[in-house]
């Protein structure tokens, strides 16, 4: 969230050039092009996206193809919003990149990407509300993670950080929360 990025010529044709490696004689007109005939709009000197729902996308895509790669570069650091999860759920990605990935964030308290947790475990109740029936999710870190009608009975969940987490209406029969952390948790 925050203000849509925008690029302006010199960035433009340094993309181009990076990506596409025109001929320098044309490089300037394959920019040109580039700007001119893609989802872009110009303002003043910058381009921007003419719907915010394109980026949305493009960024879905980028996080599909770290799933699919199953190297969580950027995954982790961004706090997705509804939109981009939906996208990502359209492309259907692998649920076992998704647990190693969430797996990895055990026993961290909150150390290297703390959004990787809440997006991954988010992303996983958003593609099946039945994803952690019975899983060991102990001293894992899922602050801020939405799991809302999450069918998580059976599910250990002993030390793990749930702050400003969301478990409304979720099934919590049988599920083990010793010495979790949860404060702020909608329940």
């Amino acid at each position: 969230t925050g203000s849509t990025p925008t690029i302006n010529f010199a960035d433009g044709r340094s993309l181009v050039e990076q990506h596409i490696n025109p001929p320098k004689i044309e490089l300037d007109a394959y920019t040109r092009d580039f700007l001119t005939n893609s989802f872009l709009i110009r303002k003043g000197d910058d381009y921007h996206f003419s719907h915010k729902s394109i980026m949305e996308y493009l960024v879905a895509v980028h996080f599909y193809e770290e799933i699919k790669q199953g190297s969580p570069e950027t995954f982790g650091h961004v706090d997705l919003d509804n939109v981009i999860l939906s996208f990502l759920g359209e492309f259907e990605p692998n649920h076992e990149t998704l647990f190693r990935w969430l797996s990895s964030t055990k026993n961290k308290k909150g150390e290297g990407g703390p959004l990787l947790g809440r997006n991954v475990a988010t992303l996983l109740c958003r593609l099946d509300k039945d994803a952690f029936v019975g899983k060991d999710l102990s001293g894992m870190d899922l602050t801020r993670a939405t799991l809302a009608t999450a069918d998580l009975r059976s599910t250990k969940l002993d030390e793990t950080i749930l702050r400003d987490a969301s478990l409304y209406r979720a099934k919590l029969n049988k599920a083990s929360l010793l010495k979790s952390v949860i404060s702020n948790t909608r329940i």
